[in-house]
């Protein structure tokens, strides 16, 4: 099959004229196509196949040219530094100036710049490194290449594949590489094609050079991944490895899944089989323990009317006997050893130290809604000794309904079972109750609890003191933002640092001043000019060094 180049379809320029800036002509192209938009879906019946498949490379050859605008403005855009200088003048105000400084562009790339790209085009970091690393490779080593791909004609794809092959290569070389490329008519081909052809001129023109390339290549794309499946209670491991350990890791996992298939009683397929054996020979020696973080909804204050007595803090315990439901005494782990970590050993155990925390935690909230009612005048000063009853149990009419998350049905595809709902793992995917139950039947379980709001679900949490949160008020955080807190990023709470929002000691170590960040977007909010904000529920607000917000809540 071959394929023949066609010319861009031309455009008339009569909305701006021929002296036009970019961003008139970008705006008058954005209107034609949402024209022509307009009249494709129902403007085909009168048209033939050839008339059809002509609009379809004139469209591609639209995005072609749109990709090359895009990365050159990428690349300059990417160039413009923000530095702040001390001032020159000695204890003048402000202390720092802040200077603009433009170089050309793929000669300095500024750190910070692709957070903004990604957060302005709802793009990842990694989507948004990736897009500007290309638009500089392929600038800098095929810049006929990026040429051809603005005049219509050539796919992006293309270019990009080139220049991979070109990376670290010799001027000279790739110069060369790049002219042979061109020559033989490039549209034609198919990107696969192209870089092979790219690495047979690299090894004929530098053969050290692509043996070490092909080297790091090889080093760069070897590793193991999860991922979550579009199946809920499904997940996706790959692996990148050698091809000699792939292929005795697949000779290992085939005979022991066809010997668990011959003598199955279950009726599973090979396939699951070969599952099975997979992780009987990874976790052969491998102890795995698991930790279950309940959290127990509590209702929050209700601002009362002025002309009605002040209400307390409503505080609910869950139902015991529904929370340990499936779960075997003998089977749950008893460690005192964790600081901050409420052990439990067998169900009355649970009853005992549970229930004695729980309700110290729920005295303390009481006390603190006391003490803020007093301040504002709403209660006379409590002389008294602290009221150590336990607190009334049922609302009063009045006041918002009981809200029990944990014991009521929970939405969209989760289920519950004995008091646990569908747990959800970032990056990896759904784990269904049920399997949750049976974990906690089988393997050693460490359980602690949480308190969150009734309405909202966020953590409720009082203050520490110091710099460093301790470990119950770190856990809540992460229990409560799930992942770093910058807009698009999803690395795990587990893996990022607990950040104040506002500096300690101007802010305090409290749940309403913290947020986790991974290390990357911590630096960012330190030296990267992004500031935020959070309010009491948690939602943090973000304004990035060009003035745009951006919104994210917890665990969202």
């Amino acid at each position: 099959m071959s394929l023949t180049a066609t010319t861009p379809t031309s455009v008339t320029l009569s909305p701006v004229g021929a002296d036009a800036s970019v961003a008139e002509l970008l705006g008058a192209a954005a209107g034609l196509l949402q024209a022509a938009y307009a009249r494709v879906a129902g403007d085909y019946a009168g048209l033939s196949e050839e008339d059809l498949m002509g609009d379809i490379v004139a469209a591609q050859h639209v995005q072609n040219s749109a990709w090359a605008i895009q990365s050159h403005r990428l690349t300059q855009a990417a160039a413009i530094e923000h530095r702040d200088d001390p001032n020159p003048i000695e204890g003048a105000y402000p202390l720092l100036i802040h200077r603009v400084i433009r170089h050309d562009p793929g000669s300095f790339v500024d750190e910070w710049f692709a957070l903004e790209t990604g957060t302005r085009l709802g793009w990842s970091d990694r989507h948004s490194n990736t897009r500007l690393g290309e638009a500089l490779d392929t600038l800098e080593r095929c810049p006929r290449l990026v040429d051809r791909v603005g005049s219509g004609t050539l796919d992006p794809g293309k270019a990009c594949a080139v220049a991979q092959v070109t990376t670290e290569a010799p001027d000279h070389v790739a110069r060369q590489i790049e002219d042979r490329i061109l020559a033989d008519d490039p549209e034609t081909m198919t990107a696969v094609r192209l870089r092979a052809k790219a690495r047979r001129l690299r090894a004929r023109l530098d053969p050290a050079g692509a043996d070490r390339a092909a080297q790091a290549r090889r080093r760069s794309q070897v590793g193991v991944w999860v991922s979550p499946h579009h199946e809920p209670g499904l997940s996706q491991l790959t692996a990148v490895l050698p091809t000699l350990e792939a292929a005795k890791l697949m000779a290992a996992v085939d005979e022991l899944a066809r010997e668990l298939h011959q003598v199955t009683t279950t009726g599973k397929t090979l396939p699951q089989c070969r599952v099975d054996a997979l992780t009987d020979l990874v976790l052969t020696g491998v102890g795995v323990d698991t930790q279950l973080t309940f959290t127990i909804p509590v209702a929050v204050p209700v601002t009362a009317p002025e002309t009605a007595p002040a209400q307390e803090l409503l505080c609910e315990e869950p139902d015991w006997d529904d929370l340990v439901d499936g779960f075997d005494e003998a089977s749950v782990d008893y460690d005192w050893h964790e600081d901050g970590l409420t052990p439990i050993n067998g169900l009355d155990q649970l009853d005992e130290e549970l229930r004695a925390l729980i309700a110290e935690e729920l005295e303390d909230l009481n006390a603190e809604a006391r003490a803020r009612r007093e301040s504002v005048g709403q209660d006379p000063p409590d002389t008294g000794p602290p009221d150590t009853t336990p607190p009334d149990t049922t609302p009063p009419q009045s006041g918002p309904p009981e809200v029990d998350p944990m014991m009521s049905p929970p939405t969209g595809h989760a289920r519950h079972v004995a008091g646990i709902e569908d747990v959800f793992l970032p990056r990896v995917g759904i784990i269904p109750a049920a399997v949750i139950t049976e974990l906690t039947q089988v393997l050693g379980v460490k359980l602690t609890r949480a308190l969150t709001d009734a309405t909202t679900g966020t953590v409720i949490e009082t203050a520490d003191r110091s710099y460093r949160p301790g470990a119950r008020l770190a856990r809540f955080v992460r229990a409560r933002d799930q992942h770093c807190r910058f807009p698009g990023c999803t690395r795990p709470a587990t893996l990022s640092d607990i950040d104040h929002v506002i500096r300690y000691p101007d802010g305090n170590t409290a749940a309403d001043n913290l947020q986790c960040l991974c290390r990357h977007h911590h630096r960012a909010k330190h030296e990267g000019g992004w500031h935020v904000t959070m309010t009491p529920e948690g939602v943090c607000t973000w304004t990035s060094p060009a003035g745009y917000t951006y919104e994210t809540n917890p665990g969202n």
